[in-house]
Order: C-alpha cells, then sequence, then structure tokens
C-alpha cells in the first residue's frame, strides 16, 4: 500500500480570493505545482520523482506529484483547484504509476502534434 501526503507546509497553497482575476489565481496555481514538482526532485533520489499523475474524477481530475516508488510508493497530493483525490491512489504500484507516466506522455505528444 502506497502512502499519500499533503504538500510540504513550507509551501504555500494559493487561494481564490473575493473579486480577484481567475487567472491570477490559476497564474499562482502553476507556480505552486511547480514548486511541488521542485521540492520532489530535490527531495528524492527515484528517478521519477516530480512526475505528475492525474486521474479524471466528476469534472476535474485528481493529481499527484511522485515523490518515490521504490521501496514504497509515496506520492504528493495536489490540493489545488477542486482538489479530488482518487479513491484508490493508495492501492497503485510502482508499475501502475509509471504506466500512467507513459499514458499521459504519449497523450500530451499526440496532442501537441495536433496544435502545430
Amino acid at each position: 500500500m502506497g502512502k499519500i501526503f499533503s504538500p510540504p507546509e513550507e509551501l504555500i497553497r494559493p487561494e481564490i480570493v473575493s473579486g480577484q482575476d481567475i487567472n491570477e489565481y490559476f497564474k499562482r496555481a502553476d507556480e505552486y505545482v511547480q514548486s511541488i514538482r521542485d521540492w520532489a526532485k530535490e527531495n528524492s533520489d527515484c528517478p521519477e520523482a516530480g512526475e505528475s499523475i492525474r486521474f479524471q474524477i466528476a469534472d476535474g481530475y485528481a493529481s499527484y506529484i511522485i515523490l518515490m516508488l521504490e521501496p514504497k510508493v509515496v506520492l504528493i497530493h495536489v490540493d489545488v483547484g477542486d482538489a479530488y483525490q482518487f479513491e484508490w491512489v493508495h492501492r497503485l504500484t510502482a508499475k501502475d504509476i509509471r504506466e500512467q507516466i507513459q499514458k499521459e506522455k504519449a497523450l500530451a505528444e499526440l496532442f501537441s502534434k495536433k496544435e502545430k
């Protein structure tokens, strides 16, 4: 069984402020997610550290950043936007996560080619 953690406390999660331009929130949320990725890379020797995976939930996604895959799966929950959580994320194996990374990279490549 894998472990799921919240992001480190020193990384400040952006809040939605009433009357604020929502695009400003999205910009700060992207910076926050990048800071989680950077933190994971700095604090792990796992080759996949800092990679993200996500799962469709309702009208959004449950997102996670990889910290470790061996000897035990350790993920960081990305708590921005709707902050959905995937019900079975704690049951994912290192193999499952590596496959998910490859699927997401393949989809990103496919759609980047369509935009050109």
